[in-house]
């Protein structure tokens, strides 16, 4: 960054496409208000797009035709050979940061990593299978067995591996689950912490290609507007939204049939569906059992129990004893 004293062991590669270029904008939005120090040089990977924002140095290498196909793995292959840098710290472009980042513990992890040559990376994951943290504390020795030794999360990673647990064909997701696999073979270690220097959005600003409900909420808190649609919410996993991205996402809905359908065709089922979430928001009323349709369930027949019988005490005549054949003596011839 200009003004900052570079520190060149460490290029900071942000990994995008073209069709997420709606988030470069707020991500270094966010990126220049809690981190304005980045001593890194800054690369941002794409397709065919660029970028540049004021006050940062953003790297965008091209080496593609617009119509010429571009491969995840091939593409990042060629772009880290590229790099000079030794160390890569390595982030996706929906990770926005929501918190000042912790220099002197990413300076100290860079420290770590070039006098130890056996360390792959250091990565900060919740749920990662490691030991208990030696003298690299916070850091711990991932497991072999562990299902996601090799992911897109925030991590520094050594060049050279990082470059070798990539194949030319592989998409993200199959870098991820091939790359865990092969990961059982490097003689480097791979460390893991629960304690982040950098925040952001648990699973990122996106969750299939639809915004993560905690992404917007970020940008909500620094007042940065990005259009919701026409990506929209992705699902939570609780099957619905917060009640005001509810309201959002109707009111968008709504707009929207305004500008482009006819007053006589206009849906009324959404314009019903608004006044009804409203008066939810304005009147919230618990949900209560009703009673009265439930039908009391008939008794439960008693269970009835075999008894058994005492034993006999009478005592029982003793079988006759089959009579014992005899056989006749041969007799002795002279």
């Amino acid at each position: 960054m200009p003004g900052n004293i570079m520190d060149n062991r460490c290029t900071l590669y942000i990994s995008s496409c073209d069709k997420y270029s709606d988030l470069w904008e707020p991500f270094f939005k966010l990126f220049m208000k809690y981190w304005p120090d980045c001593p890194y040089p800054i690369v941002l990977v794409s397709e065919t797009k660029t970028f540049s924002y004021p006050g940062l140095d953003i790297q965008c290498p091209r080496f593609y035709e617009p119509d010429e196909p571009s491969p995840w793995g091939e593409r990042n292959i060629r772009t880290l050979e590229s790099i000079d840098s030794q160390f890569i710290f390595f982030m996706l472009d929906d990770f926005f940061i929501f918190q000042p980042v912790n220099q002197p513990f990413m300076d100290r992890s860079l420290d770590w990593m070039q006098n130890d040559p056996m360390i792959g990376k250091f990565q900060w994951r919740v749920g990662a299978r490691i030991r208990a943290p030696n003298k690299y504390a916070p850091y711990g020795v991932e497991y072999l067995t562990g299902t996601v030794r090799v992911c897109a999360f925030p991590a520094i990673w050594r060049r050279d591996l990082l470059i070798r647990s990539i194949l030319p064909h592989e998409n993200p997701w199959q870098w991820e689950r091939e790359g865990t696999e092969r990961s059982k073979l490097w003689p480097e270690n791979l460390y893991s912490s629960y304690s982040y220097p950098i925040k952001y959005p648990w699973g990122g600003a996106l969750w299939k290609g639809k915004w993560n409900p905690r992404g917007v909420n970020v940008l909500k808190m620094n007042d940065i507007s990005v259009s919701i649609y026409p990506r929209g919410y992705a699902n939570t996993g609780n099957g619905k939204l917060p009640l005001d991205q509810e309201i959002d996402a109707l009111m968008a809905q709504w707009n929207r049939s305004r500008q482009t359908v006819p007053a006589a065709q206009r849906p009324e089922r959404i314009r019903r569906e608004i006044s009804r979430t409203l008066a939810r928001a304005a009147n919230p009323v618990p949900r209560r059992r009703n009673t009265a349709a439930v039908r009391p369930k008939p008794p439960r027949p008693a269970r009835q129990r075999m008894r058994r019988q005492p034993p006999s005490t009478a005592v029982r005549p003793r079988p006759p004893r089959p009579a014992r054949r005899r056989f006749a003596k041969p007799r002795r011839i002279r």
